[in-house]
Order: C-alpha cells, then sequence, then structure tokens
C-alpha cells in the first residue's frame, strides 16, 4: 500500500485509535499492521501523530554536486594526461587546467572550482563507467582483429 490509498487508510486508523480504549487499540493496531505490513512499533508512532500529518515520502535525494561539464572536463584531462590513476590526476588537475581553459570552450570558473573539489574517490566513480566502456572496446578489439598478432 502506498501513495493516497496510505494516506486515506493512516488518517482513518488514526481517527479509529484514537476513539478506541486501551484495550481495543491492540486490534487496531494489529489490523493496521497486517494491512501495511509495518513493524508495531513503527505503526505506534505513525498513528499517535496529529491527523493531518503526512506520511513521509522516503528517501531524501541529494542535489547534483557535479555537473556533467565538469564531469567531462574531468575526463578530457584524464586522456590527455595518459589515463593515470584517480589520485594522481586529482594532483594533476590544477596543472593541467590552464591548457584546459586554451582547448575547452565554455569553461567557466564555476566548472573549475568542482574540477578542483572533486575527491579521488568520486573520480572513481564517475570515471568507472568510461573504463568499462573502454574495456569493452578494447576486448572486442583483442578478441577480433589484432594487428599486432601478425
Amino acid at each position: 500500500m502506498s501513495g493516497e490509498r496510505l494516506q486515506k487508510a493512516l488518517k482513518e486508523y488514526r481517527r479509529r485509535y484514537r476513539r478506541v480504549t486501551q484495550s481495543e487499540k491492540s486490534s487496531v493496531l494489529n489490523d493496521f499492521c497486517s494491512v501495511t505490513r509495518y513493524h508495531r512499533k513503527y505503526a505506534i508512532r505513525l498513528l499517535n501523530q496529529s491527523l493531518d500529518t503526512p506520511v513521509s515520502a522516503g528517501k531524501r535525494q541529494r542535489g547534483v554536486t557535479y555537473s556533467k561539464t565538469a564531469l567531462r572536463v574531468i575526463e578530457v584531462i584524464w586522456e590527455a594526461a595518459g589515463y593515470p590513476w584517480s589520485e594522481r590526476l586529482k594532483a594533476l588537475m590544477p596543472l593541467w587546467l590552464p591548457w584546459a581553459r586554451k582547448m575547452l570552450n565554455g569553461l567557466t570558473e564555476q566548472v573549475e572550482q568542482q574540477v578542483l573539489r572533486i575527491t579521488s574517490r568520486q573520480i572513481d566513480r564517475r570515471l568507472s563507467t568510461v573504463v568499462r566502456k573502454f574495456d569493452d572496446v578494447f576486448d572486442r578489439w583483442t578478441r577480433g582483429c589484432n594487428p599486432l598478432s601478425n
């Protein structure tokens, strides 16, 4: 049960839970737990809230920390620097930014700050998809036509 149906059911169960006596609350709680499959302690907390308190929408989503432009700049610097691992790439970023300013159009101060602020662990996470694509292309190349095997 989710969404509007959960909101309506929760509102009705809250009303019922408030009206009944202490001995009858157990049956209302059992019924609510069987319908929603919530744990009893969590259900008690929900039913004791005010009638108009909404059910939480779920996990809070984080905003985007690094723009696509910043990630692309990091990828271009990574390729130009000869594919160093993330810790070295992080150390090389300040040295490569003047080159990136000349080579890449639209490199703003905000993008540069994002590039300098990114951690080596984030670089590993963000470049892992690029590495996987590179590995797939390399695997296909080595299985198919390897010019060095002649």
